[in-house]
């Protein structure tokens, strides 16, 4: 062991063998991670006397009376206790014979001596993604569109409108046509124009559509989306965000002021509603009192509330709040302070109301186009007083019934398609977590997380590992955004798969297919021995292609479109180098 736990190790070895001990209780983490921990020191101790497990999801007292209570047999988990080996070995396997043969074949391919390539279940895919994104800005073709805004005029006043097609249908379009083009974009200047000459001067009939809609709060944080809303927030990188919630965790006075960081859940166990109500009480004296007590005298702390309260979508640990321990003004560093006062007001605000706004959709239909307005009214501002949020009003002049609108003016304006932007920590932490599907519904994102790449706890340093190898970098783009972009030597590693026929390894859903089947390894329906079997084969899939696949020149030869200024030859690019020799 190393020298920091060498001292607790030696401690558990010591208890473990008194003759008193006929038993021994696993309280590790109620996980897949807790398990592995707990089974790897006492195989390493060889310790062998029986062993029974503590479940503690909740850390309540009455929720560890609850689990003293229960208390069963370490047989009633040996599918985690398998799920979680299983996990570890398969990592180990392809990291480390994976990284062996793609730096062998890449060092012999590219004739520059020894030329190390990291290949890992994570590291892979993560990298492949921001690279396929890089190469997609690149190949992007900016296309020219117009968007035609008519002003109207009214017995009231007057109000702007956009054309837009109601006949627009997206459902066969391409990923990337669903994103660029929309019912209001026009890539036809003759069809513009045509529009313009037939409304201008023309009445047009007006329908109003007025709804109420409701704007719930966020769910609770977990690591990743802390991260990325400090990222957003206060351009942090997720691996200092990482530190700072560590430090908040465990700070040197020991007093910790958030619940355990490194967590996947955004929900509180069922029992935490009184745990809850004494952490709000705590705030009294703080800047935070306006919305604690608010909360509390208007008793909105809900424990049928499946939003905040759910054990079954707790996790080894649960969603990050504040604890009952509220640090004094100025004890904490700006960086401490920005990032505690993100976390306690999301706490706050999942217990107000929604806020309410009116919306009004205004179409004017002006013989055969459609032109329309939307207009936003605030009724409540519900959550987003916790946030020291505003709404931004759209508000309408208001039309009588069956009343006319005249098309006064009407002009187009020129834009141009834009590239997707390069990823950031935010966006590509969201990616990791989404598997690189693009998911804006943060429910459904929360149901992807099993398939996604990574956890909470290893993302940050995934990405921080390849920036450190050379795979990626740190830059800004154009309009100054930091932004996180691939290195040549990361490109050419994702290229070096593509050629070995072992994109799979760069794929996001191999980490999916691996949860899914330890998922079924928990529930003792699938066996340690297939799973280790099954990734066996791939390893052995990536050693044979590794000595196997030969780069012919030829395959891969380019021409430049230069003359060698020497031999007055064309310059061709080959797999390794420069020539002008007839391939």
């Amino acid at each position: 062991p190393i020298a920091r736990v060498k001292s607790k190790v030696d401690l558990i070895k010591k208890l473990s063998k008194r003759e008193d001990v006929d038993s021994i209780i696993n309280a590790c983490d109620a996980g897949r991670e807790g398990e592995l921990i707990y089974h790897q020191v006492i195989s390493y101790l060889k310790i062998t006397k029986p062993s029974k497990r503590l479940w503690l999801q909740s850390m309540t007292k009455d929720g560890i009376s609850k689990a003293f209570t229960s208390i069963k047999p370490d047989s009633a988990f040996k599918g985690l206790k398998d799920s979680a080996l299983a996990r570890t070995h398969a990592d180990w396997v392809i990291g480390m014979n994976g990284t062996r043969a793609i730096t062998g074949w890449s060092s012999k391919a590219y004739n520059v001596g020894f030329n190390k390539q990291v290949v890992g279940r994570v590291k892979t895919p993560t990298l492949a993604l921001v690279v396929a994104r890089d190469i997609e800005i690149e190949n992007f073709v900016s296309q020219k569109y117009f968007q035609i805004v008519a002003k109207f005029q009214t017995s009231s006043g007057e109000y702007e409108a956009t054309y837009y097609d109601p006949k627009f249908n997206n459902k066969e379009f391409s990923d990337e046509d669903r994103r660029v083009k929309k019912n209001d974009r026009i890539f036809d200047l003759e069809i513009v124009n045509s529009i313009i000459s037939s409304c201008q001067g023309k009445p047009g009939n007006i329908t109003e559509d007025k709804k109420e809609r409701k704007e719930y709060s966020e769910a609770l944080f977990d690591l990743t989306s802390l991260q990325r809303e400090a990222n957003s927030r206060f351009g942090l990188r997720a691996q200092q965000t990482l530190q700072i919630t560590q430090g908040l965790y465990q700070p040197r006075s020991g007093e910790g002021y958030i619940t355990y960081p490194r967590t996947d859940s955004r929900r509180l166990p069922d029992d935490y509603p009184n745990q809850v109500l004494e952490t709000l009480g705590k705030f009294k004296n703080s800047q935070y009192s306006i919305y604690s007590e608010n909360i509390l005298n208007n008793k909105r702390v809900n424990n049928k509330d499946k939003k905040v309260f759910d054990s079954k979508k707790v996790s080894d640990h649960f969603a990050i709040i504040p604890t009952n321990i509220i640090p004094s003004s100025g004890k904490l560093s700006e960086p401490e302070a920005k990032i505690y006062d993100l976390i306690v007001r999301r706490f706050l605000s999942i217990f107000y109301p929604p806020v309410i706004t009116q919306e009004t959709i205004r179409d004017t239909q002006v013989g055969d186009f459609c032109f329309r307005t939307k207009g936003k009214i605030l009724i409540d501002k519900g959550w987003k007083e916790v946030l020291e949020s505003n709404t931004t009003e759209t508000i309408l002049n208001s039309i009588e019934e069956n009343e006319e609108a005249h098309c006064k003016e009407i002009i187009k304006n020129e834009n141009a398609t834009k590239p997707k932007s390069r990823y950031t920590d935010a966006t590509l932490l969201r990616a990791m977590e989404t598997a690189g599907n693009d998911l804006g519904d943060e429910e459904v994102a929360m149901a992807m997380k099993n398939k996604g790449i990574g956890t909470p706890a290893t993302r940050a340093n995934t990405i921080e590992d390849l920036i450190r190898e050379s795979y990626l970098f740190r830059t800004e783009e154009e309009n100054g955004k930091k932004c996180i972009a691939s290195h040549i030597r990361g490109r050419q590693l994702i290229q070096d798969l593509t050629i070995l026929n072992l994109k799979r390894l760069t794929e996001a859903n191999l980490t999916g297919e691996w949860e899914l089947k330890l998922k079924e390894m928990e529930k003792e329906k699938y066996s340690y021995e297939d799973f280790m079997s099954e990734t066996d084969k791939l390893r052995d899939e990536i050693i044979e292609k590794a000595k196997s696949v030969n780069v012919d020149t030829d395959t891969f030869i380019r021409p430049l479109g230069i003359v060698c200024p020497i031999s007055k030859l064309p310059v061709m690019e080959t797999f390794n180098r420069y020539t002008t020799d007839k391939p």
